[in-house]
């Protein structure tokens, strides 16, 4: 009877405690954790009651090490720690009679990287000329677009005209304008396989010439800003986000980095995207080339370090590290000098997609009196925190550019190459 009373009496503490704010708490602790190799991540706990944790060996908890033996929960903030990279579990239980929840802990290799910071130039070549919309023109059958009725496609790369290869859109106009109206036969790179496309050139009343009507480019170029580099490995990461031209992905040629400097700010004001007025030469000695132009940047061989940055390697760190709280951004205002603001990360998004995982806002009084906060230019710029590189900037709230969005910097690791490689 004793022990059915006291088995009685622990049911009903254990409800009673279920509704209060503390076991409202442990209900809320994430089913899944990352934390990077050989540092403690802490998670927030408060509960008035005996808690202990069984799990695997690698883990630790407040110093402890686990296993099959129970380890009693300290009241104060969970101290997680792995010893080395691998998937682990770790059981919860009230009183050492209820298992009451179970945490999955993935523990990733630490990479350190030097954070970026510099303003740098990025020139694309898609390896051809890439088609970046339609152009209709007036002809004497009305107004028409040749190419696009053809089956040509924004996005596509006009790779050679009847056998011939073209790298600029002169060298396209040429062969158009020399066809007399006959069929010409487009060879396209179009999403990694080649198509060819016969288009019938129409005359343009207007130009008075043959036309395909299609806007082209042979190259595509922007300022951003470097996110990280690693001087060991010889690879970077930089912008944050995908290089687009017409609202598509600028497919990849060749392309080169280059060292830009920043000459003045055009602040950005409510409904209004700021800019930075930098400069580079294409004719000068590339700091790097671009390999690749993806959702979370572009990444490639860094040949030398970049100047007036950090020198330091930092931790990346993991997307679960990264808190509400205040932080820095470092960027270029002016010249090549790399400096840190103040911001304050409103909100942690593990579940964003494009670019836009963080929230942020400028709270340093002399970025905001200079640029209104962020402005286009400032893509790629990393973000600190707690002595960590924990993202990038990479969009502004149109509509109030005080505030922005930012990538992990963990997202961009296997951008350059880095993931799973330790340091």
């Amino acid at each position: 009877m004793a022990r059915k009373a006291l088995g009685l009496a622990l049911i009903a503490l254990i409800a009673v405690m279920a509704r209060s704010q503390p076991a409202r708490d442990l209900a809320g602790l994430p089913p899944r954790i990352q934390l990077l190799a050989g540092r403690t991540q802490l998670v927030p706990w408060d509960l008035p009651f005996p808690c202990y944790a069984v799990g695997q060996r690698g883990i630790t908890v407040d110093g402890r090490g686990l296993g099959r033996q129970a380890v009693r929960l300290a009241a104060a903030p969970l101290a997680l720690r792995g010893a080395r990279p691998g998937r682990y579990a770790v059981q919860l239980w009230l009183f050492r009679l209820v298992p009451f929840r179970t945490i999955r802990v993935q523990v990733r290799p630490l990479v350190r990287v030097v954070p970026g910071g510099q303003a740098v130039g990025v020139l694309l070549h898609p390896g051809g000329v890439l088609v970046v919309g339609a152009a209709p023109f007036p002809s004497r059958a009305g107004l028409v677009d040749p190419a696009l009725s053809a089956g040509v496609r924004p996005g596509d790369v006009i790779v050679a005209v009847d056998r011939h290869p073209v790298h600029s859109d002169a060298a396209v106009a040429q062969r158009v304008l020399a066809s007399g109206g006959r069929t010409l036969r487009l060879l396209l790179r179009r999403g990694g396989r080649e198509v060819t496309r016969p288009v019938r050139p129409a005359w343009d009343l207007a130009a008075d010439g043959y036309r395909l009507g299609l806007f082209v480019r042979h190259s595509v170029a922007g300022v951003g800003t470097l996110t990280f580099y690693d001087p060991a490995r010889h690879v970077y990461a930089a912008v944050g986000h995908v290089i687009a031209s017409g609202g598509m992905r600028v497919p990849l040629g060749r392309g080169v980095l280059l060292d830009a400097s920043i000459n003045g700010i055009r602040p950005a004001t409510d409904g209004r995207p700021g800019e930075k007025l930098g400069t580079f030469t294409p004719r000068k000695a590339p700091l790097g080339n671009v390999r690749r132009n993806a959702a979370v940047g572009v990444s490639g061989r860094i040949y030398r370090r970049p100047s007036h940055g950090i020198a330091s390697a930092l931790p990346v760190a993991t997307p679960d590290q990264v808190r509400p709280g205040p932080a820095q951004v470092l960027t270029v205002l002016s010249g090549r000098q790399v400096r840190s603001f103040a911001i304050r990360i409103e909100q942690v998004r593990q579940a964003a997609r494009g670019g836009r995982d963080i929230v942020f806002r400028v709270t340093d009084p002399t970025l905001v009196e200079r640029t209104g906060g962020v402005v286009q230019g400032m893509s790629g710029s990393p973000i600190l925190q707690d002595g960590l590189l924990v993202g990038a900037v990479t969009h502004v709230f149109v509509n109030d550019p005080s505030r922005g969005y930012g990538v992990f910097a963990y997202r961009m690791l296997s951008l350059a190459g880095l993931a799973g490689r330790s340091a």
